[in-house]
């Protein structure tokens, strides 16, 4: 029930992430997470932990491109620490500091969606060792849930971008019939001769037809 009222409509990427970091503490033994995601130019980003501790953690794996989350995301597969200190000659700088927090163990799962991985769920323990099977599965509906949530998002991101994008071509096309018919009017012309003379003109001084268009409704510009 908890997870899935992170996939609840109205809520923001952030506000999902903010919600699934802090029942990662509440369902299972981890004391901390964190979600990093990528960006559209493939780059990482955290946007959810639930402290400090863990946002300088993350903030510097992203920074050295060095630690778990990095590892996982890159490889696509879960990166289990179950001993941060015996992980140092691999991760000297993310051992040092993680170490220096109070944490013994990170495990760190990708978000997939089948061949692209939008980011990673990072764990922290106080102790050492794996995560418990019930823990492991838990772990994973959270990043499943997470990445759900990713994409829904996305989607609706992009839907949105294409009705905008088709709201201000049918308000163009809606301003060029206009300033056709204006046209038409004042020089006794028909649409098809005025339509020329809007494109003439704006082809002319190099403007976009929907400017010129705009112009002649609002009678700024006299053709």
């Amino acid at each position: 029930m908890a997870l899935a009222d992170t996939l609840a409509p109205g809520r923001g990427v952030a506000d999902r992430m903010q919600l699934l970091v802090e029942h990662s503490t509440d369902l299972t033994a981890v004391v901390e997470a964190g979600i990093v995601l990528t960006d559209e130019a493939g780059e990482l980003h955290v946007v959810a932990t639930t402290g400090k501790r863990v946002t300088d953690i993350e903030a510097m794996q992203l920074s050295t491109r060095s630690g778990p989350c990095c590892d996982a995301f890159t490889s696509g597969l879960n990166v289990d620490v179950d001993d941060i200190e015996a992980a140092r000659d691999r991760w000297p700088e993310f051992a040092d500091l993680a170490g220096s927090k109070g944490f013994r163990a990170m495990h760190s799962m990708p978000l997939r969606l089948r061949d692209a991985v939008l980011g990673t769920l990072n764990l922290f323990s106080e102790k050492r060792g794996p995560l418990s099977d019930q823990d492991a599965v838990l772990a994973q509906a959270m990043a499943d849930v997470a990445t759900i949530g990713i994409v829904q998002d996305r989607t609706i991101d992009k839907h949105a971008t294409l009705n905008n994008q088709l709201t201000t071509a049918l308000d163009s096309r809606v301003r060029i019939e206009q300033a056709k018919g204006l046209l038409a009017h004042q020089h006794g012309i028909t649409v098809e001769d005025a339509f020329v003379l809007l494109r003439s003109h704006a082809r002319r001084n190099g403007l976009k037809l929907n400017d010129v268009a705009l112009d002649v409704v609002e009678r700024r510009v006299e053709l």
